[in-house]
C-alpha cells in the first residue's frame, strides 16, 4: 500500500461538543423530514402526511439538513478545505431557515377549505421534532461561534 492515501482522522471523540451537537441535530432534521408533519382528521377518519410528501417546504429542510452534514462531514474528513463562507455561518444560516419554516408550519397550518364541515387539519408531531432539531443545529452552530 501506498503511503500517500488519506487517512481521514475524523473521530466522534475528536470533535468538540458544539460540532457533536450540530451533527445530531442534522442528522435528527433529515429524518424529522419523513415523519408526519400534518394531520387530518374528519369524524373517525384521519390521514397525515410527511413534511417530504405535504409541503414543499419540508423538501427545503430536508435540504439544509443534508448541507449541514456534508459540510460537518468535509469539515472532519478534509479540514484543510477552504469554503468559500465559513462552516459555522452555513450550520447557523440552515438551522435558522429549517427553525422558521418549521415554526411557519406549526402556526399556519391550512385548514384546506373544508372550513365548517368537521375536518380538522393541524399539525404532527414530525414537524415538532424538525423545530427541536433546527433549534439544536442554531444552538450547536452558536457555541462554535463562541468557541472560535
Amino acid at each position: 500500500m501506498s503511503s500517500d492515501a488519506v487517512n481521514p482522522s475524523a473521530s466522534w471523540a475528536g470533535m468538540s461538543t458544539a460540532t457533536k451537537i450540530c451533527a445530531v441535530s442534522s442528522v435528527v432534521l433529515l429524518v424529522s423530514c419523513f415523519l408526519s408533519w400534518v394531520k387530518v382528521s374528519a369524524g373517525p377518519v384521519s390521514a397525515s402526511g410527511s413534511g417530504w410528501e405535504a409541503y414543499s417546504l419540508g423538501k427545503l429542510v430536508a435540504l439544509a439538513a443534508l448541507i449541514s452534514i456534508v459540510v460537518i462531514v468535509l469539515e472532519q474528513v478534509k479540514p484543510d478545505v477552504t469554503l468559500p463562507v465559513p462552516a459555522t455561518l452555513v450550520l447557523l444560516g440552515a438551522g435558522a431557515l429549517s427553525l422558521l419554516i418549521a415554526a411557519f408550519r406549526i402556526v399556519l397550518q391550512p385548514d384546506g377549505g373544508f372550513g365548517g364541515l368537521g375536518v380538522d387539519v393541524g399539525p404532527a408531531f414530525g414537524v415538532f421534532v424538525a423545530a427541536i432539531a433546527a433549534a439544536g443545529l442554531v444552538y450547536g452552530a452558536w457555541r462554535r461561534m463562541s468557541e472560535g
